[in-house]
């Protein structure tokens, strides 16, 4: 019996811990992406806008930040942004940051604008919650 809790509580404490975190980066990113669009807007690169969400949030939403966080490093450490942003949308596990960082990455690849890919991700992730 011993040997069986043994067996299976790692697994499911990792489970509960991992559920746990994705809720945590969920409810904390419509506010990194509303901050996202107003650090854009107002002149700032995605890049510096990454690093002030990294600032900004690191007591409301610290899951969200420390994502953020390990973004910027990867990016100043010479990695390309769209590894770095597909990478975010895969270690967070949340399909909205999946789509942020596809869209991103289009944006950055075509040579369009990111305040505006940006406000339409934030418009349309506004409608989905309603």
């Amino acid at each position: 019996m011993i040997g069986g809790i043994g067996l299976f509580a790692p697994t499911l404490v990792l489970k509960f811990l991992g559920n746990r975190r994705k809720q945590q980066v969920f409810l904390g990113r419509p506010d990194a992406l509303d901050l996202m669009v107003v650090c854009v807007e107002a002149g700032l690169g995605l890049d510096q806008a990454m690093r002030k969400v990294n600032e900004e949030m690191k007591k409301s939403y610290h899951v969200i930040a420390e994502e953020f966080s390990m973004c910027k490093f990867h990016l100043q450490m010479g990695r390309a942004r769209n590894q770095v942003l597909q990478e975010l949308g895969n270690r967070t596990g949340v399909d909205d940051l999946r789509a942020l960082a596809s869209i991103l990455i289009q944006a950055d690849k075509f040579g369009s604008s990111i305040a505006t890919a940006l406000r339409v991700q934030s418009d349309s992730m506004r409608v989905s919650l309603v």
